[in-house]
């Protein structure tokens, strides 16, 4: 009578289903399907993932498009602006193969909520957070209570320009709390034309003059603003610690 498997083939096998926990840890940049990322365009690349996580039609894939984003804003730092093929290999068979995909799970959350303020009512994308918008409306609830100081302004001046930015993308998408989302989790991403890509660009970019018509400082959107010096950190550890 043949045995059953060992603990230890069990063990080996359980490891390799183990999806990885953070960007770096799927990156190789000797994998013709994710290493190509070095070689693009960071600017480019960067808008068009994140047109990308504007489109309810993808909520389901915001995992994969998320780490991707990851990857490309902490490695990219070449010229190369790829085509629709080369970010659906990187998307299907690269993120695939690095077990990214295993994250994906059917939708449960909205894909645009609302946070309501003494300043307005804000749309928000929720992205990967279970719960992003009750939680930022208890923390930002919690922050407008404490005793008036320069440091509560000055933190607010920047939380409300960040609202105002998220709601003025919200609008252009045409999404808001009411807005039914879709997508396949785990299976094929239909990367859309080079031109619909552009479009999606376009979409996630406001000019000086964008922002002086959204009444939007943009010194006060500093904090948020990814610099150079950091870039590795939102890949080389899980999201939540970046």
């Amino acid at each position: 009578m043949e045995s059953g498997p060992s603990e230890q083939d069990i063990q080996q096998l359980l490891e390799s289903l183990r999806p990885p926990e953070f960007p770096d840890e799927a990156f190789d940049e000797r994998d013709p399907m994710l290493g190509q990322v070095i070689d693009w365009k960071k600017s480019t690349v960067s808008s068009q993932l994140a047109g990308l996580l504007t489109e309810p039609r993808f909520h389901a894939n915001t995992v994969r498009l998320d780490w991707l984003q990851r990857l490309v804003l902490s490695k990219s730092n070449g010229r190369r602006k790829p085509q629709p093929r080369d970010l659906s290999v990187a998307l299907n068979e690269g993120l695939g193969h690095a077990g990214v995909l295993r994250l994906e799970d059917p939708i449960e959350d909205l894909f645009c909520d609302h946070i309501s303020t003494t300043r307005g009512d804000f749309r928000i994308f929720t992205g990967l957070w279970e719960g992003a918008g009750p939680y930022t409306q208890t923390l930002l609830n919690a922050f407008e209570t404490l005793p008036a100081g320069r440091m509560k302004d000055r933190v607010l001046t920047s939380v409300y320009a960040l609202l105002r930015l998220s709601d003025a993308l919200a609008e252009r998408a045409g999404v808001d709390r009411s807005t039914v989302s879709s997508g396949t989790p785990n299976g094929d991403f239909p990367v859309p034309s080079a031109e619909e890509l552009k479009r999606l660009s376009r979409r996630v970019r406001f000019s000086d003059g964008d922002l002086i018509r959204l009444n939007i400082d943009k010194n006060a959107l500093t904090p948020f603003l990814l610099q150079a010096a950091n870039a590795p950190a939102i890949s080389d550890r899980p999201a939540g610690d970046t």
